[in-house]
């Protein structure tokens, strides 16, 4: 992807400045959008000839307030309840700093430079509205079938194939397109994901204990099976998916350490800050508590990073079943923070922006309903949740308990007319009709076993270690 140009205004020019030329006034005055997405849009006008250049705001209301004559504004100064988002002479610009579904306001201001002081035209003012992308996931879940009993694998086989963007471009292709915001005085800031704290944003990341850096929501510790550096891990898919990073204040990123998350009871420990806590939870163990309104976005970081890497490295990525401190963090917890802060416009648009880049998306924020689906203790299917048109004689409710199959063999419950196990690349491997199933000829890894019996099909996901 190409990176959007543009130091220190909240979005990217268009145009040049053949427009500020003498002439009649614009034909119309009404904004045109286009490029409508979540987390930005494009907009463009028909240039006014007398003009040097043009002030563009922006607010979620209508704009009542005028600059004043005299008065210089920058990208990021407030006018009234609205915000300045660029002062140029081009005659199109793109708008950052949108959530999903958000309608906005916008007024174009022309102004002439008299010797260095802007003198606006109050009586030729451009007016438009555009209501953002609501996020939607379009046709990316068009092969997922949330009755079926392959449902779990085939999530893991769709979301695992992305690209790797890499660790450090976290920066330049996330935090300066999508997070950071113009303000006074042509500064940029962030708010820290955890605490929420507002920071002036100089454009990187540090590896010590001050300014801003890279948080693992699933720490590093968690996944590292294989026991890789750092830099090995940074340049890993898991070590380096932009949905499982969020930008956190090097302080707090330190105190959250690879501790669980969890709510802290009692008084607040050494590393707590502002809306983040650090502490004792009612077991005594120690957790990580982020901000009220982030709380369910880390719990479905988590719980799409369990999918999307369930099977690699011939894991199962349940929480049952991954390392180091991932044993202390309770799955109701994740659950509860899923039910009580939904998914909201912020996290609707970060999602769509992530998946413009990756290519692949949180499904949990597009469908939070699926996650009542699925065992995050072992990365498995619920029973109750297959549809019971893809069961037969219960192979789908009774095969692969549990998951992953340490036995060297599957024992389907009933006679079938047929059966064929595939691997990842859809290729039959093993086939056959007894009920005694041998699968010492398989190397580890994800397979899916579909049977047949009396024209009816089902399949089911298999992970031998």
């Amino acid at each position: 992807m190409k990176k959007l140009l543009g130091i220190f205004t909240a979005v990217i020019c268009l145009g040049s400045a053949l427009y500020a030329q003498p002439g009649p006034p614009p034909a119309s005055t009404t904004i045109n959008a286009f490029s409508i997405e979540s987390w930005q849009f494009s907009i463009s006008w028909q240039p006014f000839n007398e003009a040097d250049g043009y002030v563009v705001v922006r607010s979620t209301s209508a704009i009542n307030a005028e600059p004043a004559d005299g008065v210089t504004y920058d990208a990021g100064t407030p006018l009234g309840q609205a915000k300045v988002m660029y002062v140029g002479n081009a005659s199109g610009c793109v708008i950052r700093e949108v959530v999903a579904d958000q309608e906005y306001f916008l007024k174009i201001y022309p102004y002439k430079d008299q010797n260095g002081s802007p003198n606006y035209f109050t009586d030729t003012v451009y007016l438009g509205n555009v209501t953002s992308g609501d996020g939607s996931p379009g046709d990316y879940y068009d092969a997922i079938d949330d009755g079926s009993s392959s449902f779990v694998m085939d999530l893991t086989a769709l979301l695992s194939n992305h690209l790797t963007l890499g660790y450090f471009p976290f920066t330049s292709d996330y935090a300066d397109v999508f997070l950071q915001r113009d303000t006074t005085g042509i500064d940029k800031v962030i708010n820290c994901q955890y605490s929420n704290e507002l920071i002036f944003f100089d454009d990187d990341f540090s590896d010590a204990g001050t300014g801003y850096n890279r948080e693992h929501r699933m720490p590093r510790s968690w996944m590292n099976f294989n026991n890789f550096s750092s830099s090995e891990m940074q340049n890993s898919a898991e070590g380096a998916d932009y949905h499982g990073l969020a930008v956190i204040k090097g302080e707090v990123n330190s105190s959250r350490s690879n501790y669980a998350y969890g709510e802290v009871t009692g008084n607040p420990w050494s590393g707590s800050y502002i809306d983040y806590t650090k502490g004792q939870d009612y077991r005594g163990i120690t957790v990580a508590e982020p901000r009220d309104d982030r709380k369910g976005d880390c719990a479905r970081a988590l719980m799409y990073m369990m999918v999307t890497y369930n099977g690699k490295y011939s894991r199962n990525w349940g929480m049952d079943n991954l390392i180091s401190r991932a044993s202390d963090q309770e799955l109701s917890v994740l659950l509860q923070w899923h039910a009580q802060d939904p998914p909201d416009a912020f996290e609707i648009a970060r999602n769509d922006f992530i998946a413009s880049i990756q290519g692949s998306r949180n499904p949990f924020v597009d469908y939070p309903e699926w996650v009542d689906c699925i065992d995050f203790s072992n990365v498995s299917m619920k029973t109750e949740c297959i549809d019971p048109s893809t069961s037969i004689d219960g192979v789908s409710g009774d095969l692969m308990i549990p998951n992953p199959i340490y036995d060297n063999h599957i024992l389907l419950p009933n006679f079938v007319d047929n059966w064929q196990i595939l691997n990842a690349n859809g290729q039959t491997v093993l086939k056959g009709n007894d009920i005694y199933i041998q699968l010492t000829e398989l190397a580890a890894g994800l397979y899916q076993l579909v049977t047949q019996k009396d024209g009816q099909v089902a399949s089911k996901a298999i992970l031998i270690p």
